[in-house]
């Protein structure tokens, strides 16, 4: 059936491959032969998985030069570390390793940040960034307190105050409105921000799901 995919997904931007459940052998080893069909065959060149930035972008940067040791890379990966991944990304290592930089395969995380170092490394990149930039941004100096709180070691996002917890939103807000960047650096920031206003509202059942489509569309 794989070559009934092309016609299938003409023009598709987003193609979704879901499972009945996490970790079962047949579902990862099935979703590796179309993952590798659709970037052979149907020029599909970025790969995302349902877990946090931070943890796939050493790996991502793997793919990309082939530096690094990658079952070390994938230990934070939880239920994706697996030999089936691992597999997968050795398989797209070697792709990318004849391909110019237009043409590899990238690698992304589109879920929301509700594991603690995922929090974390988000408050330390926003932290760092706006102790250079807060000027930039009218809650900028406001919120520099508030990301050092988050990453303090056993301090869950959750208990954040209103007031705290409004500032990371009206930062979010602001640095939407500002639009698009060529500043990579930005862009790294809007992401984060982003991803730890998600966190302030993981506790709702329903946003995970509507946070994660919006990542998709948006990273």
């Amino acid at each position: 059936y794989y070559t009934q995919l092309t016609n299938l997904l003409k023009d598709n931007k987003i193609c979704g491959l879901g499972e009945a459940s996490h970790g079962t052998h047949e579902f990862y080893t099935e979703k590796n032969r179309i993952i590798k069909y659709l970037i052979t065959n149907a020029q599909y060149r970025s790969i995302g998985f349902e877990f946090g930035y931070s943890a796939i972008e050493p790996i991502n940067a793997y793919l990309l030069t082939g530096k690094g040791d990658l079952k070390q890379l994938m230990k934070p990966l939880r239920l994706f570390n697996t030999s089936e991944i691992y597999d997968l990304f050795e398989w797209v290592k070697t792709y990318n390793a004849s391909k110019t930089l237009k043409d590899k395969v990238t690698l992304f995380g589109f879920d929301t940040n509700y594991i603690k170092s995922d929090v974390d490394a988000s408050a330390n990149f926003c932290s760092a960034y706006l102790l250079k930039n807060a000027s930039h941004y009218t809650n900028g100096q406001a919120a520099i307190p508030v990301l050092k709180k988050i990453a303090t070691p056993d301090f869950p996002i959750y208990e954040l105050s209103d007031a705290e917890t409004a500032i990371i939103s009206h930062l979010n807000t602001e640095i939407k409105l500002k639009g698009a960047s060529t500043s990579k650096e930005h862009n790294e920031f809007k992401r984060y921000i982003s991803l730890l206003y998600q966190s302030t509202l993981v506790s709702d059942p329903l946003a995970r799901d509507k946070f994660m489509a919006e990542n998709l569309t948006d990273f």
